[in-house]
């Protein structure tokens, strides 16, 4: 995935993950950072034995983000798999053929509160999945119909995953 922060964009990989290590690799050069959520959406990051605390609060978008430290604010933007093929198709005029929901990043599933064959209004959570000590729920963009559920849960996915396909 790519991390927008303002005029620069960062290429990340989510490497492994062991308790509270993660290991990434930002722009090619790999990082294990000690990572805990503390309260929601603020996390303790500690890398080479300093400590950072970091508050995230949800922008405009599912995927932006203003992020405060101690001493500075950003606006970031994530653009996974997912968020590009929405914008390409969104730049191609085909926005309505989004039938799917993909996972951005390997996963776990938290609970999927809606069944195959049953309509949806829009903004109705079609999935929660767990990735990075968050919570991400997913909601229908549209009014639709449930075709396929891919998955159960507690099963582990991987990036790129369809877990759910719509109609409508």
């Amino acid at each position: 995935m790519e991390i927008k922060i303002g005029k620069r964009t960062a290429q990340v990989k989510f490497l492994e993950k062991r308790e509270n290590l993660m290991i990434i690799e930002v722009d090619q050069k790999v990082y294990e950072v000690d990572v805990m959520m503390v309260g929601d959406m603020i996390y303790s990051l500690i890398y080479q034995g300093e400590s950072f605390n970091i508050e995230m609060i949800q922008g405009s978008s599912p995927n932006k983000y203003d992020v405060n430290t101690l001493y500075n604010s950003y606006q970031i933007e994530i653009i996974d798999q997912a968020a590009r093929l929405r914008s390409d198709r969104h730049a191609d005029g085909e926005a309505g053929d989004e039938n799917h929901i993909i996972t951005p990043m390997p996963a776990k599933i938290v609970s999927i509160p809606v069944s195959e064959g049953q309509e949806v209004a829009k903004g109705t959570t079609l999935i929660v999945v767990s990735a990075m000590k968050m919570e991400i729920e997913h909601k229908a963009p549209r009014d639709c119909k449930i075709r396929k559920i891919f998955v159960k849960e507690e099963d582990t996915v991987n990036v790129n995953e369809v877990l759910i396909e719509f109609e409508g």
